[in-house]
This record gives C-alpha cells, structure tokens and sequence, in this order.
C-alpha cells in the first residue's frame, strides 16, 4: 500500500509537471499551462507571476486569450462563434492540436502536455549532433515537430536540415525558438458541441442585472482553431527586457468548411491583474504604446492573508502588444462579485466597447453611469495618461472626472481589463494570423506616478528591443544548409584558425547566454587571448548557411 501510494503520488507530480511549468531564466518566474492559461496556478488558485524573482510577490493573477466572431447569415440571422477562458473554467480550450480529418481534438498522450526548452541545449545540439557518442537531451526528442497521422503536417516550428519535412533530431534538425528560454503550448478550441441557438438577453433598465425579456438572434457554432503559443524570456539582458515575458501566438483556422470562415474576427487578452496587495489597484489603457496596464493605487501597497505587497516599491504591469495597434480595451466586472458575474454571451460585447447589458463604453467617470457624456462614445477605458498629473483633461482613474474635478480619483478595486488588438476581421480556413506581445513589469520607490512613468520606459525598451532584433539569434536561424568548417585548436588559449573554403562570411564568438563576445569578417586567424576561461560557440554565416561550433577556451 506504501508503496501504491507513493507510486501515485510521484506519478501525480510527474503529470503535474507535464501540464505548467515556469519559465524562470530572467527577473520573472512565470507559470504557463498546457491549455494557454498563464500565470495562474489552479491547484492553490494563487497567481504565477512573481516579479521580481525570489521576492515571492505576484503582479498577475491570470491571463488568458478571447476570441470571437459575430457574422450574419442570409444577412439576418447572427452566427455566432466564441473561445475563450477566464481561469480555467470555461470548458472551450483544451490541451493538444486539432485532428483535420475527423474535425475534432486530438486526444492522443503525445501531446497531452507542454514543451519546457533552453537555447543553451538547442546550440550544443546544433554544434555536436553528429559528434560520437553525442546523447541528444531529452527536451530536443520530445520536440512536437512531428505530427499525428490525423494533425496538421507540421505543428513545433523546426530547422529541417535535409527538406523532408520530417523532425528529425538525430540527422541534425532542431527546434526554432525564441529567447534564451521557451516555452511552448498547442491548445485548441474544438468542442464537441451541436449548433445551438442564442439569445439577446434584455435587461431591467433599472436594474441591469435582471433579465426581463429575450429575442432569438440566430446560431452559435465552434471556432474551430488550433492555438499555438511560444513564450520565451531571456537572461542577463537589460533590466527593461528581463522583468518581461514575451509571447508569439499562432491562430490556424482548421476547419475544412467555408462554413465556418470568420468575418468578423476578434483577438483580445483578458488580464486580472493584482499587483501584490490585490484589491487597491487602478488599470488603464495607453494608445500610443498599444498597451493596457494596471499599477498600484496607495503609496504601500498592503497584501493579505498570504498574498504579499509590494509595500513602497510600487509597481505596474502591462501588456503590450508588438506587431499590431489598439483597437480597444474595456473593465471586466468581477465575475464573482461584480453587477453582472460572468458569461460567455459577454465576450463580445466586451470586446466591442460596451458593457453586458449592451450599453457603450462612454468618456468620463467610469464609462457606464457618473460623470460621463452619454453622447462621447469611446473605444477605450481611461485613455489618459496618469503621469501628466498637472492636464485635468485626461482621463484617468486618478482625474475620473475631467469635466469635474470634485468627483476625485476612482475607487481602486481589484482590476480587470481586456485588451483587443486591431486585425483583419476575415478569418478563412486554411489560414493563420500571428501576434506578438509582451507582458512588461516595472516598480519604483518614488510612488504611483514614478512607478507609471518607470513602465511607459519600460515598453518602449521592449518595442525597441522588438523591432530592433526582431528576435533572431543562433536558435531562429532558418537555414536550409549547415557550413561545414573546423576550429583548432581546441582547446585553445591564445588564438584559433578557422579551417574553411569560403571566401565572404562573418565570424561571431558567443557566450552560452548567446550575448555576442567578438565579431570576425573573412578573417581565418582569431585572437582569442582576451577570452576568459569557458565554453563559447562559434558561429560562421555566409548568405542564408550557418554552422556552429563549440569552443573551449583555457587559462
């Protein structure tokens, strides 16, 4: 029985492990779950965003991806289509890819989990695979490239060395990732549920949360799309880049019925932030860094039970989106406390600007009843920008009334915002749309507007760094042809020679963090004597070829 009992118990841990994991290589340790839910633990219902690392203090209580599509039929009927997940009790994300043939979610064990990946292991493999007696590590194995005989072709991005669209670690092919770190998530949205009928729901208006009526408005039908995430954080870089994660996240229509081609499409983040002490937050939306943000209210944030605050070192979090525009971002009503709770028929009006009763998101006070201008219609929830203390004209949860400066500053309260970027509303079968954005964590002991002020720094370093590098290193190289060349001697202490038949090609000396050391142009001959002692790669380039090699330098 001991025995049974441990075995149980050590395979619940391993089973546990195969479901989240942490990505954990820069100043956040960030909890991701194989269904696409991040930053929320759903064993202890705690959130899984501690920043900065070791200080056991959270920002981010959930996050978790909307999507929806509201279309017409015969131009009367809706057909309506919704996925998406709050803390993981929707029902409508699953774990693993889609079966393209019987148009239903995989289920096989293969994929029943998530891939955990360092770049210092993708390039040791790409500089040894061929080596003798080379053990490949286990996180290259179990690389998903391969597909189920049911599953699309190829799902985990990969360098395929010899063209056969077949991932194949032991002829030399690797993973493509991002970061020095990576994460990554297949989930999709494939419900086995019939077509069903919706309903417009028609509100007391006096009282929003009884229903009084409701009108037939047409049919509810699957998505039918496979989810692929990357995220990936990176190590020993500046301080903006190492309080971030990023995220890449794929959207492939698997469907093979025009039927359920989307028109009108929307993508959007739902965030429950709590920065540290959860219930003395104020959010907000910046329309020039396309980024929604919450930060702390008091000048000490206070925690509670066991949930710790981060006191005088404020702090604010944002999500910013790197590859697309705003297009909106409203409140979401506590869902277990708040006017309304929560149900899935609110999902799109939220992400259209108002709220679930119906009524539009209007400027001033909070969008819905004080102090606010029926007639100013906004896509935007307090658009303001809160370091500009001195313009009474923003609107901001510090200045909630621009019109009225003696209604003061807006309750703070545990926030909820929604983010929606701007897109092509056309989602056909068949195709993928792509977005990147990055979760962004920034403090300062100067106080709340120090610490907004700290964030809008924060996000423009990250933009920068976005479209600076574009996120390429020895790991997202997409070669189709490794050089061959050597490197001798090895190991080697004063200078190497690089033994190769190009003419034109670049040399570069990386550490295993991947920050690059010293830069070579058609120069065979290296002085390396300025190298302390360790392991570095070296990397030759010519045109669209690459190889790698390791090199260890000695005292």
């Amino acid at each position: 029985m001991r025995f049974l009992m441990f075995f149980l118990i050590v395979f619940s841990i391993e089973l546990s492990a195969q479901h989240q994991a942490y990505l954990d290589v820069g100043n956040v340790r960030a909890l991701v779950n194989s269904d696409g839910l991040l930053f929320h633990n759903k064993i202890t219902g705690l959130g899984g965003f501690e920043a900065p690392i070791g200080d056991s203090i959270n920002s981010i209580f959930a996050s978790a991806i909307w999507m929806s599509s509201g279309d017409t039929l015969s131009g009367k009927t809706a057909k309506v289509s919704i996925g998406h997940e709050i803390y993981g009790n929707q029902d409508e994300i699953y774990v693993g890819p889609v079966d393209i043939i019987s148009q239903k979610k995989d289920t096989s064990g293969k994929f029943q989990r998530l891939w955990k990946i360092e770049k210092d292991t993708v390039d040791y493999h790409i500089a040894n695979w061929n080596q003798p007696n080379y053990q490949i590590p286990t996180s290259i194995l179990e690389w998903p490239g391969n597909r189920n005989s049911n599953t699309a072709k190829i799902l985990a991005p990969f360098e395929d060395i010899d063209g056969d669209s077949i991932y194949e670690p032991k002829q030399g092919d690797y993973p493509l990732i991002l970061g020095d770190q990576a994460i990554y998530v297949i989930a999709n949205n494939f419900k086995d549920e019939p077509v069903d009928s919706i309903f417009e729901y028609v509100p007391d208006p006096n009282n929003p949360s009884i229903i009084i009526d409701s009108i037939f408005k047409g049919i509810s039908t699957p998505m039918q799309i496979e989810i692929h995430m990357m995220l990936y954080a990176y190590s020993n870089s500046t301080k903006e880049i190492s309080n971030s994660i990023f995220v890449r996240t794929k959207l492939f229509h698997r469907s093979n019925s025009s039927l359920l081609d989307h028109f009108n499409f929307k993508f959007s983040t739902f965030n429950d932030f709590d920065i540290g002490g959860p219930s003395d937050d104020y959010m907000g939306t910046d329309t020039i860094r396309n980024m929604v943000f919450a930060y702390n209210s008091p000048n000490i944030d206070i925690g509670s039970n066991q949930i710790k605050g981060y006191s005088k070192n404020l702090a604010a979090q944002a999500v910013k989106f790197l590859n697309s525009s705003l297009a909106g971002s409203m409140e979401h009503i506590d869902p277990f406390t708040g006017l309304w709770g929560h149900q899935k028929r609110f999902v799109i009006p939220l992400q259209n600007g108002r709220w679930p009763n119906g009524r539009f998101l209007t400027y001033g006070g909070d969008g819905y009843l004080y102090c606010t201008d029926r007639n100013n219609l906004t896509s935007y929830y307090f658009p303001g920008n809160p370091v500009l203390i001195g313009d009474s004209s923003q609107w901001t949860a510090l200045n909630r009334c621009p019109t009225d400066t003696t209604y003061g500053q807006h309750p703070p309260s545990d926030t909820r915002i929604i983010g929606t970027p701007k897109l092509s509303t056309s989602f056909l079968h068949g195709t993928n749309i792509e977005l990147n954005y990055a979760y962004v964590f920034a403090q300062d002991t100067g106080g709340v507007v120090a610490s907004i002020a700290a964030l809008q720094v924060a996000a423009d370093s990250v933009q920068a760094f976005y479209d600076r590098e574009k996120f390429v290193g020895i790991s997202e190289q997409k070669v189709r042809t490794q050089l061959d060349f050597k490197v001798y001697p090895n190991p080697a202490k004063e200078t190497i020679t690089i033994e190769t038949n190009l003419l034109d090609f670049e040399l570069d000396i990386v550490n295993l963090q991947g920050q690059l050391i010293q830069q070579f142009k058609n120069t065979k001959v290296l002085n390396i004597s300025n190298l302390t002692e360790g392991i570095y790669f070296v990397k030759i380039k010519s045109k669209s070829k690459l190889g790698v090699k390791r090199l260890m330098v000695v005292d």
